[in-house]
C-alpha cells in the first residue's frame, strides 16, 4: 500500500506503488501526509510491519501526538535516539505534525535531530496536511521519504485510482 513517493519532491497525487521488499532499507525519517485518514493509517500499519517484523513491539515502538498540549519535545528526540532492543530497528510514530502547536518542535529539536538521525530508528511523522515550503518538510523529503495519502482529486480519477489499487493487490 505504500503510496508513490520520491525523495526531494512532491509525489503524484493519489498514486500508489508496492514497495514491500524486506531487503529494501527504510529511510530514517518518513512523512505520511494527505487528507485521506484511511490511507495514512494503512501506510503507517505497513511501515510498522516492515520496521518491527519479529521485534518486541513494546520495547521498540514509541508513539507521540503533537496535537495534545502535553507533548514533550525532548522525549520524542530521546525516543528517536534510543537503540532497539533485540531487534534491527525501532519505530517512533509522531502524529499531528501539521498542527500549529507542533511548529516549535519541528523548527527546533527536530531539525537538530535531522543533522544526525539514528540509522536504527524509523521516525514516522503523520499529518493531514503540511506546508511543503517549510524547512523541515524539505529536509525530510531530501533525507527520507514523503508518502502521499491524498487519494484521487476528481471524480473522473476515482475509477483509475481503484483499478490501480486492485491491480496492485493482484485482483
Amino acid at each position: 500500500l505504500i503510496t508513490n513517493t520520491r525523495s526531494g519532491g512532491e509525489p503524484p497525487s493519489g498514486s500508489t506503488m508496492s514497495s514491500s521488499s524486506a531487503s529494501e532499507s527504510l529511510a530514517p525519517v518518513i512523512l505520511v501526509e494527505g487528507r485521506e485518514a484511511t490511507l495514512r493509517e494503512a501506510a503507517i500499519a505497513e511501515l510498522r510491519e516492515r520496521v518491527l517484523a519479529g521485534a518486541l513491539r513494546d520495547f521498540n515502538e514509541d508513539r507521540f501526538d503533537l496535537a495534545t498540549s502535553s507533548f514533550d519535545a525532548l522525549a520524542i528526540i530521546a525516543a528517536a535516539r534510543t537503540l532497539p532492543v533485540m531487534s534491527q530497528r525501532r519505530l517512533v510514530l509522531v502524529r499531528g505534525v501539521g498542527e500549529k502547536r507542533a511548529e516549535k518542535f519541528l523548527d527546533g529539536a527536530f531539525l537538530e535531530y535531522l543533522d544526525a538521525p539514528l540509522d536504527t530508528t524509523c521516525l514516522v511523522l503523520e499529518a493531514e496536511s503540511v506546508d511543503k515550503r517549510q524547512k523541515w518538510v524539505k529536509r525530510v523529503a531530501k533525507l527520507g521519504r514523503v508518502i502521499d495519502c491524498t487519494g484521487p482529486n476528481r471524480p473522473a480519477d476515482v475509477r483509475r485510482w481503484i483499478d490501480a489499487r486492485m491491480s496492485q493487490k493482484g485482483v
